[in-house]
């Protein structure tokens, strides 16, 4: 019996692919998909080659195509999971950003010092935190989702209402965190802050605080005030308001941005092993002569894998500052840090990626009849920002285009175009024939 060949067995691992999507069969056992294989899908076929690959075959193209994982058997049963595409790149300023997050150690309820706090404000999950009422003991106004407490401009006065809501009495504390600079506030303020001294509230009372803007000059100017609080035999605690007045006039309401900034979704690049690629046609280059041509340096897959999951410190784990390198291990971390480079690349250019966009045809302005057809045989497709190579685009590079269906979904098949010439804002693409 002659073994079938890799490329026989791709074919029919493709067909029975579409097979199973178009009849809405994506079993979830092996079982299962074998009876469909053997029972349905092969008496269909009529070329006698793939007629006589085994299903173990074509379950290996499956799972080396990344389309499924076959999981251990459960009650003697082998389940299938349909993978849509696999991870290959990840923003790693995103990741290095979440890294951070996680090792930062999470706000005390209750900090200890003024110092502290004030370190703490800088981030808005911590400032939130702080401006929480807490233990019976409310400020007013009240912050916005962001831990400010905005301060109305027209009447420049801001007051702060501290209320005592149970039944024991509490001891009040405050201080400005840095300089009150163009706000002032209340004698009473001022007398606990300078003088170090501590204000007493009794149960179901209030006290109130008044806090005024001294500027009529345009900017936005922030004072926050913390309160510390203390009950007999119980641990202190803190209520921070962040105050905040923005002055503006005609001058800044002409420059405000027409659209609020939004900060840019992390990219992740997706490999999709269920998408098929229609190649283009490359312009002619004259190919340069090597005096040595110099072998491919893929990314190792370890290395993506540990970059894509977060795990910067242990790619360089090996390497500490002041070492004193050796050819050998020179090399080993250059290799590492280019390769990290060129991965960064790839989502560096993915972000370029553009949706709803229109090809067209070129205008044709030559009279001669063969430059007419041969520049019919192009499509443009205008890119904001070219003129300023952003992205940089050169003749041979390539783009790849993938048609909506109905419903604004892209189509399972994508379309190489290669760069054939490049202008002020637009490229010249070339598809296949096909």
């Amino acid at each position: 019996m002659v073994k079938p060949n890799h490329k026989t067995i791709r074919a029919t691992a493709k067909k029975f692919w579409r097979y199973m999507k178009d009849n809405d069969q994506l079993l979830d056992t092996r079982s299962e998909l074998r009876r469909l294989y053997t029972g349905s899908f092969l008496p269909g076929l009529s070329n006698h080659s793939e007629k006589a690959i085994p299903f173990s075959s074509v379950m290996w193209y499956f799972r080396s195509t990344l389309k499924i994982i076959e999981r251990k058997p459960v009650n003697e049963r082998e389940n299938i999971v349909y993978r849509k595409g696999k991870t290959v790149a990840v923003d790693q300023s995103y990741m290095l950003r979440r890294e951070r997050k996680q090792t930062q150690e999470t706000p005390k309820e209750n900090s200890d010092t003024f110092a502290e706090i004030k370190k703490k404000l800088v981030e808005p999950r911590h400032r939130l935190q702080l401006a929480k009422d807490k233990c019976g003991v409310s400020i007013l106004p009240a912050h916005d989702n962001k831990g400010i407490v905005h301060m109305d401009v027209d009447s420049k006065i801001l007051q702060l209402t501290v209320t005592n809501e149970v039944d024991t009495e509490v001891t009040l504390q405050c201080t400005i965190l840095g300089s009150a600079g163009v706000f002032t506030v209340d004698n009473l303020i001022h007398k606990i802050v300078s003088e170090s001294k501590a204000a007493r509230l009794e149960g179901n009372s209030q006290i109130d605080f008044t806090v005024s803007l001294d500027s009529t000059n345009p900017g936005v100017y922030t004072m926050p005030v913390a309160f510390m609080f203390c009950r007999d035999n119980e641990a202190p605690f803190h209520i921070v308001k962040y105050i905040a007045a923005e002055i503006v006039n005609d001058v800044v309401t002409r420059l405000q941005p027409k659209t609020p900034y939004v900060r840019p979704k992390p990219v992740t690049i997706v490999y999709e092993p269920d998408v098929e690629t229609e190649r283009g046609e490359p312009p002619f280059m004259e190919k340069p002569k090597y005096v040595k041509e110099l072998a491919k340096y893929p990314i190792p897959e370890n290395l993506r894998y540990k970059m894509n999951t977060g795990q910067l410190q242990a790619v360089f784990a090996d390497f500490n500052e002041g070492d004193s390198y050796t050819a050998a291990s020179y090399a080993d971390k250059f290799s590492k840090l280019l390769h990290v480079e060129e991965l960064q690349m790839e989502v560096d250019m993915a972000k370029y990626k553009m949706g709803k966009a229109k090809l067209k045809k070129p205008k044709v302005k030559a009279k001669n009849p063969k430059a007419k057809s041969e520049i019919h045989r192009f499509l443009t497709l205008e890119v904001p920002g070219l003129a300023e190579k952003r992205p940089s685009l050169v003749r041979g590079d390539r783009l790849f285009v993938r048609k909506l269906a109905a419903d604004g979904t892209p189509e399972n098949k994508k379309y190489e175009g290669y760069i054939h010439r490049v202008e002020l804002n637009q490229v010249f693409l070339r598809f296949s024939p096909q």
